[in-house]
């Protein structure tokens, strides 16, 4: 295993490798790190080289001084391919880094072989209204606490990264080559509705839901996850016994 930073304009950004053969960048959560991924790193790694990332903001990368946003964490994504000299990557993303995996394989459609989407949405009406609410309703009591100088900017940047943004348009979804595996929960902070959508516009894309998942069933029944994903990547992540 090892581990570094590359610079990102006015940040820099942590990444560590594990494993080796083909590989797959591990993207986190909104508040997430890179050690949220670590389980199913330790398990992809049997047969692939794992890349993790620490977003902009977030674990041992800085936040740097421009608006988070989904296009800055896309060229940061793509600094990163050019620090490790890696032409084309399977992405593994989890909410937040779900949203980045798409993104990304619309902005560089060459460079991304497949993609597992979990818990993605693409604008923020794809979740469902009572959490969309709570983080509108977040920004208000942010803002008031901007106004009594008790410092909240790093936890605004990052809710308004999710209302604000992290949309992706119908027709970048459609510049989208690679196979994706769009995985969520009828529980999920995503609307079923919203993740049936976005495999309808995405060429080459298999949605599933998931009974009885919610938002990070995925940490809890990651066995049950990666039994899918493994089928999607057609591997054998676990032996048989």
């Amino acid at each position: 295993m090892n581990e570094g930073y590359f610079v990102s304009e006015d940040a820099n950004v942590y990444y560590r490798k594990m494993g080796s053969g083909e590989m797959i960048v591990l993207l986190h959560g909104n508040r997430q790190s890179h050690r949220s991924l670590m389980k199913i790193a330790r398990i992809l790694s049997k047969k692939y080289q794992v890349v993790l990332m620490d977003s902009r903001g977030h674990g041992n990368s800085q936040f740097g001084k421009r608006r988070l946003s989904l296009d800055l964490m896309v060229e940061d994504l793509y600094l990163l391919l050019e620090e490790i000299g890696v032409r084309r990557v399977i992405l593994f993303g989890f909410s937040d880094g779900a949203n980045l995996a798409i993104h990304f394989a619309a902005s560089y459609p060459n460079r991304v072989s497949r993609v597992i989407a979990v818990s993605s949405n693409v604008r923020a009406e794809g979740l469902k209204p009572l959490f969309l609410s709570g983080l509108k309703a977040s920004m208000v009591v942010f803002r008031f606490f901007g106004k009594l100088h008790i410092p909240t900017g790093r936890q605004m940047a990052l809710t308004d990264l999710m209302l604000r943004y992290s949309d992706i348009s119908d027709q970048e979804l459609s510049q989208i080559t690679a196979p994706v595996l769009i995985l969520s929960g009828d529980n999920d902070i995503v609307r079923k509705k919203h993740s049936l959508e976005m495999g309808h516009l995405i060429k080459n894309a298999e949605v599933k839901i998931i009974k009885g998942a919610g938002h990070l069933t995925m940490f809890s029944k990651t066995e049950m996850y990666m039994a899918i994903i493994s089928g999607f990547l057609g591997v054998q992540l676990y032996e048989k016994t």
